[in-house]
């Protein structure tokens, strides 16, 4: 299996990964997680939310 691709930094806490938005929700403390939300590029929908930036990049690629 190949390396996968990394994300481009756009700002604090916002980057690009095959045409969606990575960005940073911050810390929530009821939960005492971090979300990040993935915006597909002409929406303003999310399309996948997860607890790191990590796990959201592989579940961008599992529905590739």
């Amino acid at each position: 299996m190949g390396r996968a691709r990394t994300a481009k930094r756009l700002g604090n806490g916002v980057y690009e990964y095959q045409g969606y938005k990575l960005a940073n929700c911050g810390h929530y403390m009821s939960d005492y997680k971090v979300w990040w939300v993935a915006v597909k590029k002409g929406s303003s929908k999310v399309s996948y939310f997860a607890n790191s930036k990590k796990e959201l990049i592989q579940t961008i690629e599992q529905d590739h």
